[in-house]
């Protein structure tokens, strides 16, 4: 059986995640990203292992670095606490989704 995600914790388009190397596919150290798309609805699909994510990721100084594209364990999205910098929600990155190649 499946345990319900509780929807405090759903993953949307503009939160910010911190994802440890070990549960994305494919980069080097962890990924800070704000999310722009999430590939698949959690809710719908619960038992889900990996999911796709695109956003902008976001460098440790907070500064803007490039898309990424990546799949990422559900597992690894639920139950964190947001990074300490930058802030949770960045609206501003959802404008410049427009720009995706």
């Amino acid at each position: 059986m499946v345990t319900p995600i509780p929807e405090s914790q759903w993953i949307q388009a503009g939160d910010v995640v911190r994802i440890p190397q070990a549960h994305y596919c494919y980069g080097l150290g962890p990924l800070i990203m704000c999310v722009t798309v999430v590939g698949a609805d959690i809710r719908r699909f619960p038992a889900l292992e990996w999911v796709r994510l695109c956003g902008l990721e976001l460098r440790p100084d907070g500064s803007d670095g490039g898309w990424r594209d990546v799949l990422v364990r559900v597992a690894a999205l639920f139950g964190q606490s947001p990074p300490h910098n930058p802030p949770r929600r960045r609206p501003n990155c959802l404008e410049q989704s427009e720009q995706w190649p």
